[in-house]
């Protein structure tokens, strides 16, 4: 389990550690008895007053100290810009985000060309983001509430498709402390994926867009306290 005190940040490791395949009786015990969705609405310390989309606002909650940040349209399109650079743009007609600040506009990939949204310019992992797609909404929910052993929960937001993205802070926690909470989340249904670190999520409050049609992606869960602090 994670403790958080305030260590020295360890280099974010790329490669995806070995993940375990879900462990169903583990997710039976949590879900059987857990919170559902709504439960997870009512528990929010910040509550939603209208349907209007609060993108920037959100944004500026989780990166109070206006780092760079990749964000997109597309899958193709994400470019790096500063939250400030972001501000002037209508950040609710977006989807994707890198959860982790950037180091700078553009690194290098592992052909060597400059990109906008690599692993090279990717900097110290901020928030560990678990993407749940398997199961319910309802299974999601106490899933994510039951791994607030582990970190601090920041953001549940729903991605216009399938399941929950929950947002924990892991800032300045041991590498390998991360990696064992990643790697106890996905036996209970997280997406490996969300390892990679300049792997995109959901962006919270944002638009997705695909062959179905646009579907906003709501925020559900808002603890501004457990937000790291620069």
């Amino acid at each position: 389990m994670i403790t958080h005190t305030e260590r020295p940040q360890t280099p974010v490791q790329s490669r995806c550690p070995k993940c375990p395949s879900p462990n169903l009786e583990r997710i039976d015990s949590i879900t059987q008895d857990g919170p559902k969705l709504v439960d997870l609405w009512d528990a929010s310390p910040v509550q939603r007053v209208s349907d209007a989309p609060n993108t920037e606002v959100i944004l500026s909650l989780l990166y109070p100290d206006d780092p760079w940040l990749c964000i997109g349209k597309t899958l193709k399109y994400c470019p790096t810009r500063t939250l400030h650079y972001w501000r002037k743009e209508q950040l609710d007609k977006y989807q994707y985000i890198v959860p982790s600040p950037m180091t700078g506009p553009k690194g290098r990939n592992f052909r060597g060309k400059l990109k906008t949204r690599t692993n090279n310019n990717t900097g110290p992992r901020r928030y560990l983001v678990l993407d749940f797609d398997q199961g319910t909404l309802d299974q999601h929910a106490a899933i994510i509430w039951y791994l607030q052993k582990c970190a601090q929960l920041c953001l549940v937001m729903f991605s216009g498709g399938k399941g929950l993205h929950a947002w924990f802070n892991v800032h300045r926690y041991p590498e390998a402390d991360v990696e064992w909470f990643f790697q106890y989340a996905v036996s209970v249904w997280a997406d490996k994926r969300m390892w990679t670190p300049c792997q995109l999520a959901r962006l919270p409050d944002g638009l997705r867009q695909d062959s179905k049609g646009q579907a906003r992606q709501p925020v559900i869960y808002l603890n501004p306290e457990n937000i790291p602090q620069r």
